[in-house]
């Protein structure tokens, strides 16, 4: 989870997101949902650390974020 965060958050802060995207708190939003979608699909096999980036995108899309 931390490293898929760091990964997300790192490209983020580098120029790699979409035109107009220049909300920081967005993107570290964006970035643990990542992370959290990579460290649920680690779950999904027997090894740790290891995950398909197929499941990676499908929990990623599926994840809902709101506000509270």
């Amino acid at each position: 989870t931390a490293a898929g965060t760091l990964h997300a958050w790192s490209r983020a802060a580098t120029g790699q997101r979409a035109a107009g995207d220049d909300d920081a708190d967005a993107r570290a939003v964006d970035a643990f949902r990542f992370g959290l979608s990579v460290g649920a699909a680690s779950c999904l096999t027997g090894e740790n650390s290891v995950f398909d980036i197929a499941d990676v995108r499908d929990i990623y899309s599926s994840m809902l974020v709101s506000e509270v």
